[in-house]
């Protein structure tokens, strides 16, 4: 985590979880075997951004995601768990970022440079797979504490 901490200085918190919400036990879920032979030997981080990139300004997906895209694919020993707000893709296509053919060739461009984007129902799967997380504000931030991992929160000044 120090790579990424240090290609963008300052911008992270890491949060330690409270004693109240340590009662979930991860360690004994049953990752999909799918994901699991997917991630390998590697440590996997999971990045949850938030959707709204427009005015509100809570999510670094779109400044600092091609950063973190490209750290992850230098890093041959890391893996990246992505798993957006569900509205994301929706909010690239509502602002004209991207249209809905756009959004299907940016996540067949993500798959390709070895980034696993996290659809599942069941977020409790990439939660006991991945190491850490890098989040936004949102409820996965909070979700997240009861895994006992490091959550490293992206403080944005404007948001």
């Amino acid at each position: 985590m120090q790579g990424i901490a240090q290609r963008v200085q300052g911008m992270y918190l890491q949060l330690d979880c409270p004693e109240w919400m340590s009662g979930s036990d991860f360690s004994n879920f049953l990752i999909d075997p799918r994901l699991r032979a997917e991630i390998g030997n590697r440590k996997a981080v999971l990045w949850n951004a938030h959707f709204r990139f427009d005015a509100e300004l809570w999510s670094t997906f779109d400044f600092l995601g091609g950063g973190i895209f490209e750290i992850f694919e230098e890093q041959p020993h890391l893996f990246l768990l992505f798993r957006p707000h569900p509205l994301l893709w929706k909010q690239l296509n509502n602002m004209g970022v991207l249209d809905r053919a756009g959004v299907h060739a940016f996540k067949r461009e993500l798959i390709a440079r070895g980034v696993i984007i996290d659809e599942r129902p069941d977020h409790r799967h990439v939660f006991a797979a991945s190491a850490a997380m890098l989040s936004d504000v949102g409820s996965f931030l909070l979700e997240y504490l009861v895994t006992e991992k490091p959550v490293f929160y992206w403080k944005i000044q404007t948001g």
